[in-house]
């Protein structure tokens, strides 16, 4: 009786062990798309995004990407018919980095750097050493991905964490915590480059476009200007998710925390503003005049973020 009891023990600690390997794997096997929310931007589309941008004739002296990837928006300013005198590009993965470097042997008239390093340890203000001055512009594609999947998955790329939004409570240890890194690339960039005054033009859901916005107003944000134009994101990145080209230009004077949202990257007017009413966003501020009289204090407090508050709790 003793020994089946300890062939029962044995086996049962066995298949325990087995299925607790399957929920402890290292982070040597994270897949790099989910990781680095890694969706390279196509070359057309980034030619899309630059005729955007330099549709006013505007130029800049100066660019920077803050995470390069392959270097195909590096490409593309190379090929503008004035382009930046100056190119620095920032990339944490090996492969890319030197993809991306590649593109240092293709202009004699751009200085063009590629460092290799995780953008959480930088401060661009700081750590950036730039040769020439002038306009400022910040464009790229960086992740898109939450900091509570990074932390599904093990990874460790990761922004130090800190209570940035100032969340009491169980928010600050739940769902209301849960952000999108390239919200946290944003804040970060206007924040250490606000003296440069720079324009930042990125790639990102909506969502992180509003939330950007919000979060300017909260924390008085210098927001001389913003765009949003609306991309097709399952088009380019086979993405079920809506995103825009987020452009912000980042100066003196009285901030605007408001935003004029166009369908596309050809679009010449705006659908509608999305801005900051009564210290709240709101998608449309033409629509919400409309109906702001019924507007009042809900009963009901509505909580987003279920999901991630019960990430801890075993599924069988």
């Amino acid at each position: 009786m003793m020994d089946e009891i300890a062939k029962y023990n044995k086996e049962r600690w066995k298949a325990l062990a087995e299925a607790n390997a399957l929920f402890t794997r290292p982070a040597l096997h994270l897949d790099p798309s989910r990781e680095f929310g890694d969706f390279q931007t196509p070359p057309s589309l980034v030619q899309n995004i630059l005729e955007r941008l330099s549709s006013s004739g505007e130029t800049w002296s100066r660019a920077l990407e803050p995470t390069c990837g392959r270097g195909n928006f590096i490409e593309g300013l190379l090929k503008l018919p004035t382009p930046p005198q100056e190119i620095q590009a920032i990339e944490l993965q090996d492969n890319y980095v030197q993809n991306a470097r590649e593109w240092t042997k293709h202009s004699s008239s751009t200085r063009v750097n590629v460092r290799q390093s995780n953008i959480f340890d930088l401060n661009f203000q700081k750590d950036l050493q730039w040769s020439e001055r002038g306009r400022l512009l910040v464009v790229g594609n960086p992740p898109w991905v939450t900091n509570s999947e990074l932390g599904s998955l093990g990874s460790e790329n990761l922004p130090l964490k800190s209570n940035i939004k100032n969340l009491k409570g169980i928010d600050a240890r739940t769902g209301g915590s849960n952000f999108d890194i390239a919200e946290y690339i944003w804040l970060k960039l206007i924040e250490e480059l606000a003296s440069e005054q720079p324009v930042i033009a990125l790639l990102c859901k909506i969502s992180v476009a509003r939330n950007v916005l919000q979060f300017a107003f909260d924390a008085h944000l210098p927001i001389a200007h913003a765009s949003i134009y609306m991309i097709n994101a399952k088009k380019w990145f086979g993405a079920a998710v809506e995103a825009c080209l987020f452009c912000v230009e980042i100066g003196t004077g009285e901030p605007r925390y408001e935003a004029a949202v166009y369908q596309d990257l050809c679009a010449t007017e705006p659908d509608f503003i999305t801005g900051i009413v009564e210290k709240r966003l709101v998608a449309d501020m033409k629509a919400y005049s409309l109906v702001a009289s019924t507007d009042g204090v809900c009963p009901v407090t509505w909580r987003q973020g279920l999901k991630h508050d019960a990430a801890s709790v075993p599924t069988y």
